[in-house]
């Protein structure tokens, strides 16, 4: 227990209270869809998937982190919704880098709508001022 308490909070950098971690969920975006337009999602050889998802189980059943965490596949037209709201709202991006919203509005009816709810976002993205 000791060494998995170890593995799993490793990071010295974080200085907060455990026990809030071990109540969010982590929630992942891909795509198994080699034409998708969030291209930077896709890979045809993930070596390293079943490895995440073991260590993710582990991390859930352990109780460090919320049971809902997990890797997710968006589908297409939710990277399309995420768009149109990222174009509205002056923000340009790749469908790659809004992946999170997506997932989001994907999720949207699993979501709690009394919490708080971070998104981040990698890849380009470059807000209009």
């Amino acid at each position: 227990m000791q060494e998995v308490t170890r593995i799993l909070f490793h990071d010295k950098r974080f200085k907060g209270d455990k026990n809030k971690i071990r109540r969010c969920n982590f929630i992942g975006a891909t795509t198994n869809n080699p034409n998708s337009l969030a291209d930077k999602l896709y890979s045809p050889h993930l070596p390293f998937v079943h490895f995440d998802t073991r260590w993710i189980h582990l991390a859930i059943s352990k109780g460090y982190i919320g049971k809902e965490s997990n890797v997710y596949t968006v589908q297409e037209n939710y990277l399309d919704k995420a768009m149109r709201i990222a174009e509205k709202n002056g923000i340009d991006c790749e469908e790659s880098g809004i992946a999170g919203l997506a997932q989001m509005l994907q999720m949207k009816n699993k979501l709690p709508r009394d919490k708080k709810i971070l998104i981040v976002n990698t890849g380009k993205i470059k807000f209009d001022s």
